[in-house]
């Protein structure tokens, strides 16, 4: 659900903050006091385009940004981790930002997004039901879903896609041992001689970064052995060295430590300090000692490294990629080499699993064709109930086929679904996207939601001219809705009645003010008798009117009850 969003300099808009809540919430007031800027900024939140021209005169930039819980949904888990968003405490924070230059920017947790990537994340979050606006339920795979959840096969169809994948690696796999005679023979050879090229070598994981050290090592034999002997003449030499001055100092220092005993701290520690670069002159000269410099071993680093750079600028970028090829290519040989065995047991394993995909397909598409009966039926009868009296609602189910006619399957079976209603007598049923009226549309939205509610992951709507072209006992049954499905979703709802908006839980009230020479658009919650009074004005457009008044506290009271 939406619990807070935030607008700042759009259009009439300055600096606003709203405050949602769960259930019902209502947006009312004047015409063009701002309603539209408030829907068009959370329009901005699910992906629709935005341009510098909503910037309100004098500022730079416009930002928009919405606080944002989050339920289980497994889909939406998956999407955050792949994009390396962490919720906090099932919260999501989007920010969008548009600038005067014509860039802008859009950030979930700070983790910054494309405007496509703002549209796959919003389409777990809310619909958005109103002109131009684009719906999720248009979408076939989301119509699919819902039917597929409202007939109770959703883990079924799930365990279908695992299998179908199954079955898609394995014929991948077939078609990569269907080589010629010529090409099969071409491979083994070349796999042959990879094999023998890298496994002559005989390869040890890590053998290079050891061998390039030693290398290094005897290259600069000189250096190193010239700087090993400075280090120890100046620390042994019989004229300069450290050691022998250091022992003259420590004799001295014995004899003042006899007569002050104070003195016996710094000569313990001269006397280790003695000790430790004795020990040290002494490594030194056994290191020397030990010189084994070789050309013979040098040369010998050299050829096996030129053997190692050969192999790994052929099959690797590392040795570890080296012998990762050596692996493959085995295995690959292994597989040519027995084709025909192999070719045969994968026919084997594919027709098994295609011979089950097709009695689970057939199962599923009879489901589906069961529940769509039923379903069909309970949304044609909100819809009447909606002001559509004579709409007819179908559910399409027909099979994917190919141009031989035989059925064609995805991971979800070969059905394919889709919502056509006909909204008038005499017209013909067509797609729902089809529908040409803002208003009508959103309806159509609202009894599919009312009915699948329990079926649809997404948590918050916003309805936007649901109530364009209606009033009486139509505005009546579309507040009801709402309220209704207000149980289980969280509903914002913009509208001009007050048979719709006495429903709400909670009313928003948005005015338009003029503040040196400015205008603003402001909102506020309205309860109790300002409810009363914006419901009165609604009625009538006279706010303060006894009869207007009257009318509102009854309408209110009733809903009470």
């Amino acid at each position: 659900m939406l619990e807070e969003l935030y607008i700042n300099n759009v259009a009439l808009i300055d600096n606003l903050k709203i405050d949602f809540k769960p259930g019902f919430n209502i947006l009312t007031g004047e015409s063009g006091s701002g309603k539209s800027l408030i829907a068009g900024a959370i329009s901005l939140l699910k992906g629709s385009k935005g341009d510098s021209s909503i910037i309100r005169t004098g500022a730079d930039s416009a930002e928009v940004s919405g606080i944002f819980t989050i339920n289980n949904d497994l889909e939406l888990t998956k999407w955050l981790e792949a994009k390396g968003i962490m919720p906090e405490e099932n919260t999501l924070i989007i920010r969008r930002t548009l600038k005067s230059n014509g860039r802008g920017s859009i950030t979930v947790q700070s983790v910054p997004l494309t405007k496509n990537e703002l549209v796959e994340l919003s389409s777990f979050l809310f619909d958005i039901h109103g002109q131009h606006e684009h719906h999720t339920l248009i979408s076939e795979e989301r119509q699919r879903m819902l039917l597929d959840n409202y007939s109770g096969i959703s883990d079924d169809v799930a365990l279908f896609s695992s299998l179908f994948d199954n079955l898609s690696k394995l014929k991948k796999k077939l078609s990569e041992h269907e080589l010629s005679e010529k090409e099969r023979l071409r491979e083994i050879d070349v796999l042959k001689f990879v094999i023998s090229e890298i496994s002559e070598a005989k390869l040890v994981p890590g053998e290079d970064e050891k061998i390039e050290k030693e290398h290094k090592m005897l290259l600069e034999h000189e250096k190193l052995f010239k700087f090993v002997e400075e280090a120890h003449e100046q620390l042994s030499g019989s004229q300069t060295g450290l050691l022998p001055r250091l022992k003259t100092a420590l004799n001295s220092l014995t004899s003042a430590a006899s007569i002050d005993e104070n003195l016996n701290t710094y000569l313990d520690r001269m006397s280790n300090s003695f000790f430790d670069l004795e020990d040290i002159s002494e490594s030194l000269r056994d290191y020397i000692s030990k010189d084994n410099f070789s050309p013979e071993k040098l040369q010998q680093y050299e050829e096996r490294l030129s053997v190692i750079y050969k192999l790994k600028k052929k099959y690797g970028t590392t040795l570890d990629d080296v012998l990762k090829y050596l692996e493959t290519s085995t295995v690959r040989l292994s597989e040519l080499e027995n084709f025909d065995a192999n070719r045969e047991e994968l026919k084997k394993d594919i027709k098994k699993i295609e011979e089950e995909v097709i009695k689970k397909a057939n199962a599923l598409s009879e489901k589906r064709i069961e529940n769509s009966a039923i379903l069909e039926k309970q949304i044609e009868e909100v819809l009447k109930s909606l002001g559509m009296p004579n709409v007819k609602f179908k559910i399409s189910i027909n099979a994917r086929k190919n141009e031989a006619g035989k059925p064609v399957y995805t991971s979800y079976g070969f059905d394919k679904v889709e919502f056509l209603i006909s909204p008038n007598t005499g017209e013909p049923l067509k797609p729902i996207e089809q529908i040409a009226s803002g208003g009508e549309l959103s309806r159509i939205m609202l009894a599919i939601k009312s009915v699948l509610s329990a079926n649809d992951p997404i948590d918050f709507m916003l309805f936007d001219e649901i109530d364009s072209g209606v009033g009486g006992e139509t505005a009546v049954s579309i507040g009801y809705h709402l309220q209704k499905l207000s149980k289980t979703k969280q509903i914002i709802c913009i509208t001009h009645l007050a048979s719709i908006a006495v429903n709400a839980d909670n009313h928003i009230r948005v005015r338009k003010i003029i503040e040196n020479q400015r205008t603003f658009t402001r909102t506020d919650m309205v309860e109790n008798s300002a409810r009363v009074t914006e419901i009165a004005r609604m009625l009538s457009g006279n706010q303060e009117g006894n009869v207007s008044l009257e009318h509102a506290k009854v309408m209110l009271e009733s809903k009470k009850s």
